[in-house]
C-alpha cells in the first residue's frame, strides 16, 4: 500500500469518528443525569458545599465545580457543559489510533480506529455532560506512562503524568481508582522479582503522592458527607442477565450474530495483542480486575443493569474493540488482497450499527441521549422503547408539517412531567413533523420552581430551553408554537413514577390568557400558534 494512503484512510476514520461526536450536538436537550450537576450549581451557595459532597444524586464533583464557575462567569450553557466529554472523546479517538499504528500496523490501526470511531457507547459518552470519556482518557494516558516508566525509570515525566492523570481520573469518579491503581502493583512487581524499571522506593513514594493527592480532594466529601455515599452502595449486584448485556452494550449492537463473530475476533486477537504490548496488556486488565473487586464489595446502585455495569468497567470497551481489531486483522492477512479488503468491509458493514444510527442521524433529533436509544441496544429488551410503544401514535396536530421544510419551525413544547427521558415521548413525534424543539420552562408563570427548569438570573443559559416567565424569551428564540403534550402525564404514571409538580390546567390556562384561543386542541394536546411565519 502506497505509503500515503494508510493516513488517509486514518485522516477519515478520525473525521467520521469526530462528525458523530458533534453533529446535531448543539440542539440536544439537557436530559436524565445531565441535570444532576446544574440542580447543584442552581442550589448550592459556593463551591465548598461542592467540595464537600458526592451529593444523593450523583455528580462529578471538577465537573461541577466547571460547571459552577461558568455559572459565575461566562454563564452555564448545554454546549459548554459537554464540551470538555466532546474534546476528551475526540481526543481519545485520535491518540489510541496513533498508539496502535505505532504499536500494532496500519492494518489493525484502520480496523480498531472504525471501531472507536463508530462505537454508541464511546459516541455517547463523548456527548453527555457526564465525566466517563475524561476517565477513560486519562486512564489510559495514566496506564501508557506507567508502563513507560516500569520499562525504563529513568523517563521521571512519565511518573509525573500517571500521577496527575491517575489522580484527575479518580477524582472525576472515584471508581476510576482501582483502574489506574492496581497498576503499580505490577510496576512494583517488576521491579522486584526482574530488576528492571523504578525501585521499590521509587514506586512506594509514587503512591505516597498519590495517595496525599486523593486524601486532599476525596477525603472531604467522605467525611463531611458520608451518607451520600453510602445510600449509593450496598445496593446491587450484576447477574447472568447483566453479565449476558453488557456485551450488547460494549459492542454496540443489538445482534447476538454481530456480537458472537466479535467475541470469536477477540479471542483470535489475543496472541498478537500480548506479544506486542505485553506490559499495557497486563496492567489494563489488572485495572479491570481491580474495578470488578470495588463493584462487588460496594454493590452500587443500579449495578444490575448492563448500561451500569458498562459503564463501571468502560475501559474493557476499546480493549475489546483492540482484540476485535487485531483478530479481524489477523485474519485478513491470511487473503489475498482482494478478498482481504472485501472481509474487512463486510465485517464494518455488518458491525456498524445501522438501526441505532438511523435514529440518532434523522434530522432533526433533538435527543440523541434518550434512554429509548442509549439504555439497551437490543431493542426488545429496552425497557423504554417497551413503555412507549403504547403512546407510538402521534397527534393529528402534526401531520400539518409533514410537507414543511425541515428545521421550519421552532416548536417550544410542554407537559413533559420531569427531566429524565422516560417521561419524554417527543422523540417518536419528532421524525413525523421534523421542526426543531425546546422545552417549555413553566416555572415563575404557572408553577412554582421545577426539577429539570433553570434560568439566566441563575447563571444558566440554555438553548434549547424557552421560559414562559423571561420577558421576550419566546420572540429572542423565535418560538412559532407552544404545544402542551398532554399524554406526557399518561406516560408518566405508566412508568410507575409520580407526575412531578407539571400543572395542566394551570398552565393550559394561563395559556389560553396569554395567547387566546389555541389554534389546535384534541383529546392529546393543544397547540397555540404566537407566530405567522
Amino acid at each position: 500500500m502506497t505509503a500515503w494512503r494508510p493516513w488517509l484512510i486514518l485522516l477519515t476514520v478520525c473525521t467520521l469518528g469526530v462528525f458523530l461526536r458533534f453533529q446535531q450536538i448543539s440542539i440536544q436537550w439537557l436530559i436524565d443525569d445531565e441535570w444532576h450537576a446544574v440542580h447543584k450549581v442552581i442550589a448550592s451557595d459556593g463551591y465548598l458545599s461542592i467540595l464537600t459532597s458526592f451529593g444523593h444524586t450523583d455528580y462529578s464533583i471538577p465537573l461541577t465545580l466547571y460547571d459552577r464557575l461558568l455559572a459565575d462567569t461566562i454563564g452555564l450553557s448545554e454546549l459548554r457543559m459537554r464540551m470538555p466529554m466532546l474534546l476528551a472523546g475526540s481526543l481519545f479517538l485520535v491518540l489510541s489510533i496513533l498508539w496502535v499504528k505505532a504499536r500494532f500496523g496500519h492494518s489493525i490501526a484502520i480496523c480498531f480506529g472504525f471501531l472507536v470511531a463508530t462505537s454508541p457507547m464511546l459516541v455517547n459518552f463523548s456527548r453527555n455532560a457526564r465525566p466517563y470519556m475524561i476517565t477513560l482518557l486519562l486512564g489510559a494516558i495514566a496506564i501508557w506512562a506507567l508502563a513507560r516508566w516500569t520499562r525504563d525509570s529513568r523517563r521521571w515525566p512519565c511518573a509525573l503524568i500517571y500521577l496527575l492523570c491517575a489522580w484527575m481520573a479518580s477524582y472525576l469518579h472515584l471508581i476510576m481508582a482501582p483502574f489506574v491503581l492496581t497498576p503499580l502493583l505490577l510496576s512494583a512487581l517488576t521491579s522486584s522479582t526482574k530488576g528492571a524499571g523504578p525501585s521499590i522506593g521509587r514506586v512506594a513514594a509514587v503512591c505516597g503522592v498519590i495517595g496525599v493527592c486523593m486524601a486532599l480532594t476525596i477525603l472531604p466529601p467522605l467525611l463531611f458527607d458520608w451518607s451520600s455515599m453510602a445510600d449509593k452502595t450496598g445496593a446491587d449486584l450484576p447477574n447472568m442477565a447483566t453479565l449476558i448485556g453488557v456485551w450488547y452494550g460494549w459492542l454496540g449492537s443489538g445482534s447476538s450474530i454481530t456480537v458472537g463473530i466479535c467475541i470469536v475476533l477477540a479471542a483470535i486477537g489475543y496472541q498478537p495483542l500480548k506479544s506486542n504490548a505485553a506490559l499495557e496488556f497486563a496492567m489494563w486488565l489488572s485495572g479491570l480486575a481491580g474495578i470488578v473487586l470495588v463493584v462487588l464489595v460496594m454493590r452500587p446502585a443500579w449495578v444490575q443493569t448492563p448500561l451500569t455495569f458498562g459503564r463501571y468497567l468502560l475501559p474493557v470497551l476499546p480493549l475489546l474493540l483492540l482484540l476485535v481489531a487485531a483478530g479481524a486483522s489477523r485474519i485478513g492477512e491470511r487473503l489475498p488482497p482482494l478478498g482481504k479488503t472485501a472481509f474487512l468491509a463486510a465485517l464494518a458493514v455488518s458491525i456498524f450499527p445501522g438501526t441505532l444510527y438511523r435514529g440518532l442521524l434523522d434530522r432533526p433529533n433533538n435527543f440523541t441521549l434518550h434512554s429509548y436509544y442509549q439504555f439497551d441496544y437490543r431493542e426488545h429488551l429496552n425497557p423504554v422503547r417497551g413503555m412507549f410503544a403504547p403512546f407510538a401514535t402521534p397527534s393529528a396536530f402534526w401531520s400539518r408539517f409533514r410537507d414543511a421544510d425541515a428545521e421550519k419551525y421552532i416548536i417550544a413544547i410542554g407537559g413533559i412531567a420531569g427531566f429524565e427521558s422516560f417521561y419524554n415521548l417527543q422523540l417518536l413525534y419528532q421524525p413525523v413533523h421534523k421542526q426543531r424543539l425546546l422545552n417549555l420552562q413553566t416555572s415563575g408563570a404557572c408553577g412554582e420552581q421545577r426539577l429539570g427548569e433553570a434560568f439566566p438570573s441563575q447563571g444558566v443559559y440554555l438553548r434549547n430551553a424557552v421560559s414562559l416567565a423571561v420577558d421576550g424569551d419566546l420572540d429572542a428564540k423565535n418560538v412559532d408554537w407552544v404545544v402542551i403534550d398532554v399524554r406526557q402525564g399518561s406516560a408518566a404514571h405508566l412508568v410507575g413514577l409520580q407526575q412531578s409538580s407539571w400543572r395542566e390546567p394551570q398552565c393550559v390556562s394561563y395559556l389560553r390568557k396569554r395567547f387566546g384561543a389555541p389554534e389546535y386542541a384534541d383529546d392529546e394536546l393543544i397547540a397555540f400558534r404566537i407566530s405567522d411565519r
